[in-house]
């Protein structure tokens, strides 16, 4: 959703990628086939790319230095 909300809108964007996802599940499919097959979403973004932002090793931010910061907190 936030890969593609440059793109189409934030908040288009999460209510597409919403429905899609009930809609992998519903046909056992995988989610970036889909996401890959939709003419609103593949004009945009090659499959490559939503694959990058399928990506949870993209979508940590700032976890780590959360982890580390909670570490130290308690060695303190």
């Amino acid at each position: 959703m936030m890969g593609l909300g440059p793109y189409i809108g934030r908040e288009y964007a999460h209510d597409l990628v919403y429905d899609i996802c009930r809609e992998a599940l519903k046909a056992k499919r995988p989610l970036i086939e889909l996401l890959a097959e939709h003419p609103e979403i593949n004009k945009h973004v090659t499959r490559e790319q939503l694959a990058s932002f399928c990506d949870p090793m993209n979508n940590l931010g700032q976890a780590g230095v959360m982890v580390d910061r909670v570490l130290n907190s308690i060695k303190a």
